[in-house]
């Protein structure tokens, strides 16, 4: 089902924040725009295949995998199944792009989750106060949006660096698997016989299979999401102090994440916290 709100709530625009439309399964069959829209959308498809094409980049869309719409972009969507089915949450106001810019999402893109819990839960929790229609609803709703956008990218893998690669990446289970582990444990000590184990195949094969998808080592890919992680918490919690930082991303020697952290970000924590 796909709410708009934007037509109830005229005096919305006062808010930074404002939630304009909700969809909870909702099963879109084609669609296209050519000038895009002013809001955002961000989907997130709960079962069945379908098709979403922005800037001419086709993109197969299945469960787990998601994609944000920024305004003005042309796009369109066309479904591969009959069970295709989408969950939505439709923003804008003046905070929305300062955000998604802090949390580097400020392009239109597919993202893939190793987690989509927490996506489906906030969908759910809106399109429950919006049926409930309490008086102070758009507000209700614009400070669940913020939770909602701050939250949503500790779930996603740090799908900007496949950009250029080959769709196959998505559909060889075992490297998802391997992104998957490495994601969802990326705070832990991980070693490549562990891993190894845990996806029923030796370590030089996945090495070798890793490398040979992603164009990088399974160590190198460990730290690009632990450093992607590190710069969301530097972000959001600037009370929290870098050791606390690091050890959150799994490191136990806070010099040694700052080094790293420099390395891959050319600036050292404290200077990207300054900065944003």
């Amino acid at each position: 089902m796909l709410v708009h709100l934007q037509s109830r709530y005229e005096d919305d625009s006062k808010l930074p924040l404002t939630v304009t439309g909700i969809a909870f399964d909702h099963r879109p069959v084609a669609y296209a725009t050519v000038n895009g829209f002013p809001a955002f959308y961000w989907f997130l498809c709960r079962s069945g295949t379908g098709e979403i094409c922005i800037d001419r980049q086709r993109s197969v869309i299945s469960k787990d995998s998601g994609f944000l719409i920024c305004p003005g972009t042309p796009y369109s969507l066309k479904q591969l199944t009959e069970d295709w089915s989408l969950d939505c949450v439709q923003f804008a106001g003046p905070a929305a792009m300062i955000i998604l810019e802090n949390l580097g999402m400020s392009e239109s893109g597919v993202h893939h989750f190793f987690s989509s819990d927490s996506f489906h839960d906030h969908v759910m929790t809106m399109y429950k106060l919006y049926c409930q229609k309490p008086s102070s609803l758009p507000t209700v709703l614009s400070e669940h949006c913020y939770s909602f956008l701050l939250e949503q990218p500790k779930y996603i893998r740090h799908i900007e660096r496949w950009k250029g690669e080959s769709d196959q990446i998505l559909e060889n289970r075992t490297v998802l698997e391997i992104l998957n582990y490495l994601e969802t444990r990326f705070t832990e000590d991980i070693s490549l016989d562990e891993l190894a184990e845990h996806v029923g195949l030796t370590k030089k094969y996945i090495c070798s299979l890793f490398k040979k998808e992603m164009q990088r080592t399974i160590v190198t890919e460990l730290t690009y999401i632990r450093i992607g992680h590190a710069r969301i918490l530097l972000k959001q919690h600037p009370e929290k102090r870098i050791a606390e930082i690091a050890e959150l991303c799994g490191y136990r020697d806070a010099g040694y994440f700052g080094k790293v952290f420099q390395k891959v970000n050319g600036e050292t924590p404290d200077q990207y916290r300054r900065k944003r």
